[in-house]
C-alpha cells in the first residue's frame, strides 16, 4: 500500500492524492495481479483519475469480470459467483440478505460468506448425472457463469 499523488499524465498537473493497494497473485480476489486506486469520492477526482488510467492504457472492467476471472482461476466457485450477481443485482435489503436472492433457497450462510472474503475452502459441487467427467463439469458450470453475468 502506497501513499501518493496521481498527476495528469497529459498536463502534469496533480489530480488528486491517494492510496494504491497492490495485490499479488494467488493472493488477490481473482487470483491475479490486481492493483486498486483510492481517491477522493465525488465526481470529478474519480473521473480525471479513470480517464488518466485509460490515456496510459488501462482499460474498464466488463460487468461481473472480477468474479468471473475469480470462478475460472478457482478462487470461488459457481454458487459464490452467483451470489455474488444475486448481491449486485438484489433491489431491496431482504434479497441483499444471504440465502434471499432468486437462487437463495437452500445456500447456506457460510458458502455466502466465504464468497463476500474471497475464500475458496468450499468447492465442494453435486454433480449432476448427465455430466459424468470433471473437465465436462467445469465446462458446464462456465457455461451457466457466462450466462448469469
Amino acid at each position: 500500500m502506497v501513499f501518493g499523488q496521481w498527476t495528469d499524465p497529459l498536463g502534469g498537473e496533480t489530480i488528486d492524492e491517494g492510496l494504491a493497494v497492490f495485490f499479488q497473485a494467488p493472493q488477490s480476489y481473482t487470483g491475479n495481479d490486481l492493483a486498486e486506486f483510492h481517491c477522493h469520492g465525488g465526481r470529478v477526482c474519480p473521473r480525471r483519475l479513470i480517464e488518466s488510467a485509460l490515456h496510459l492504457g488501462a482499460r474498464l472492467a466488463e460487468p461481473g469480470e472480477f468474479t468471473r476471472r475469480a470462478f475460472l482461476n478457482g478462487r470461488i466457485d459457481l454458487t459464490q459467483a452467483e451470489a455474488v450477481a444475486d448481491l449486485i443485482n438484489a433491489q431491496t435489503d431482504a434479497a441483499a440478505r444471504p440465502g434471499e436472492g432468486p437462487r437463495g433457497r437452500g445456500r447456506s450462510r457460510r458458502r455466502f460468506t466465504n464468497c463476500a472474503r474471497g475464500s475458496s475452502r468450499s468447492r465442494r459441487r453435486s454433480k449432476p448425472t448427465s455430466i459424468s467427467r470433471k473437465r465436462d463439469w467445469r465446462k458446464a458450470d462456465r457455461e451457466r457463469l457466462e450466462s448469469v453475468f
